[in-house]
């Protein structure tokens, strides 16, 4: 069976699935976190914990998921190098 492109495995749909779900639901269609949890729910999905949706833990995964995406941002931009006075001691005992 797939979903938005993806395969279910024994595992599970893994973290993506519920993520770009919500963020399509959500974004897209205008769809608020009770509803999707509410579909969610019928539709037999679990969070990563195997629990069930609620709107708190709807509206958590786009918050990581936007603290996610920022951490990646960061991670690929360039920084500039300087170094300034640098020395190296030994010190013999």
């Amino acid at each position: 069976m797939t979903l938005l492109g993806l395969r279910h495995n024994s595992r599970g749909w893994g973290c993506d699935v519920p993520n770009r779900l919500i963020s399509f639901m959500n974004k897209e269609e205008k769809i608020g976190y009770r509803t999707i949890a509410r579909k969610f729910n019928s539709w037999g999905i679990k969070t990563t914990r195997g629990k069930t949706w609620s709107s708190g833990s709807v509206h958590s995964v786009l918050k990581r998921k936007i603290q996610r995406d920022e951490r990646i941002g960061d991670r690929k931009k360039k920084h500039p190098t300087k170094l300034e006075n640098f020395m190296i001691e030994y010190f013999y005992v």
